[in-house]
């Protein structure tokens, strides 16, 4: 049966004229020859394939199964949603969740040249999409957007329509920071400071999260990790890092500009936690770990090494006078020319309150400066004593700082073995389950289908075993740092 020019008009849908169809039924199967249609006045679809077990579907609500495949130059998505009503003919441009039908079983290929929907303005759009049992789920599927490309494999879970789920294992490729904030709702909610973020990035991440009735994340349930790496980023607007400049004295023309950064993170609950990484803003090294929430909250600590050169000249005036008092008492100091200075980050994105701590700023750093020439000159009317248990509690400090930071590095070390671990599983076990399917084609639909089912179970394995070794290694990670921390303060207090 073919069918040409056939214009489809109901209310409360967009039109579909069908340009050219062919049909051809049996009772084992119903076969689409190259249809050609369009709907509203710009999306373009050229679907062929077969559907098989139509007749069981339609009277006996068995299971439908199709192998399909879909071509497109457009698909404007927007169009689509601004002509679909509900019975009141409201508006309803917003996505709404869409329950995946248990007994559909299809395999399904597309290839879109250009998708638009609101903000989002995707090339090349390539997947593999694949429904059953109540789940979607996408693999091996890639689009260019922002300037950059993404990659992802992803499971769209509805069989319990009160907590529909996403997962994802998503690659992204050379994307603009401000972009993606422009773009995305979750990278605004989870992310504000990208807003004010020049760069571009690469991301790897897990991703999983409740959705919403209207299929966007619920941020609270946001669970995943990955890594984001970026060879330069510039702060055209952050609160934070401006009072970071004015606490330091370092004046509204030193750079803004991050270099090197590879950072490794977790997201639990809808919060970020940043793991220890090093990066480098003019002549300033940085090493920051923290955590940032929904609710806009920081709380980030800093540690940096900063050259006396770069601090203003008033804090460098008043360290040079002091040394030049405590000369007056034959005393010699000289300061560092590298000060270690360590700030905290707290209060919000909108109002941060930056704070030292441990003697962590250059005007901190004099004051401390200060106190230890006072002392000096003490210790040399009346006696040594404390000059010997200052400089105990400095010894037991210093080695307790590097039984903290060693530890941070190596709970690290743990985590990126871990993870590269879990990826292991997870390939292996997508590898064998390819390699089920491709042996089960030639023995027809029956062995396909239970290889596909065996090749689900075998990656649903590999999640559970991934996760457990990211799971462990995090919990030897946190319990070494922990333990690291406790002998630091143990060593303090017997001083």
């Amino acid at each position: 049966m073919d069918i040409r020019n056939m214009l489809v008009e109901m209310a409360g849908y967009p039109e579909v004229k069908i340009n050219e169809a062919g049909f051809e039924f049996s009772p084992a199967y119903a076969a689409m020859n190259r249809s050609d249609l369009n709907i509203g006045g710009k999306s373009n679809f050229i679907l062929s394939g077969r559907i098989e077990n139509y007749i069981p579907y339609l009277f006996k609500d068995d299971v439908l199964r199709g192998n399909l495949s879909l071509q497109s130059k457009l698909v404007d998505l927007t169009e689509i949603m601004s002509k679909l009503t509900d019975a009141s003919d409201e508006d309803t441009t917003a996505l709404a969740l869409i329950k995946v039908p248990e007994n559909l079983d299809f395999d399904f290929n597309a290839q879109i040249d250009q998708f638009e929907y609101d903000k989002i303005k995707a090339q090349n759009v390539r997947g593999h999409i694949l429904v059953k049992n109540g789940i979607l789920s996408i693999r091996e599927a890639g689009l260019n957007i922002l300037g950059g490309r993404i990659t992802m494999n992803a499971d769209y879970d509805t069989r319990d329509t009160l907590k529909p789920v996403m997962k994802a294992d998503l690659n992204m490729e050379s994307m603009a920071i401000r972009d993606a904030f422009n773009t995305f709702n979750t990278v605004q909610k989870l992310a504000p400071a990208a807003k004010g973020i020049a760069g571009q990035f690469n991301l790897k991440m897990t991703y999983n999260s409740l959705l919403g009735a209207d299929m966007m994340p619920l941020i609270h349930t946001i669970s995943g990790g990955g890594r984001l790496q970026s060879n330069e980023v510039t702060l055209l607007e952050s609160a934070s890092y401006d009072k970071m400049k004015e606490l330091l004295n370092l004046g509204e023309k030193y750079t803004n500009t991050f270099k090197d950064l590879n950072v490794s993170f977790k997201v639990n609950e809808g919060r970020i936690y940043v793991s220890p990484f090093d990066t480098k803003v003019g002549n300033i090294k940085m090493n920051i770990s923290g955590d940032q929430g929904i609710d806009q909250t920081l709380n980030y600590e800093i540690r940096t090494e900063i050259p006396r050169s770069d601090l203003g000249s008033s804090v460098n005036s008043v360290i040079d006078n002091l040394s030049a008092q405590a000369a007056m008492f034959g005393i010699a100091y000289k300061p560092a020319e590298i000060l270690k200075v360590n700030v905290k980050v707290t209060g919000t994105f909108g109002k941060p309150v930056v704070t030292p701590f441990f003697g962590s700023s250059a005007g901190v750093e004099a004051a401390r400066v200060k106190e230890e020439i006072q002392s000096a000159v003490k210790q040399a009317v009346d006696e040594k004593v404390d000059q010997t248990m200052e400089k105990v509690r400095s010894e037991a400090v210093i080695q307790g700082d590097r039984l903290v930071r060693e530890a941070e590095e190596k709970a690290q070390q743990l985590r990126d073995e871990a993870a590269k671990a879990a990826e292991k599983i997870r390939l292996e076990a997508d590898a064998q389950a390819q390699r089920l399917i491709r042996e089960a084609e030639p023995k027809g639909a029956v062995a396909k289908l239970a290889a596909q089912k065996a090749a689900d179970s075998l990656k649903r394995e590999a999640d559970k075993r991934a996760e457990q070794v990211i799971s462990e290694a995090d919990a030897k990670a946190d319990a070494l740092v922990r333990e690291a921390k406790a002998k630091r303060e143990e060593m303090l207090e017997k001083i």
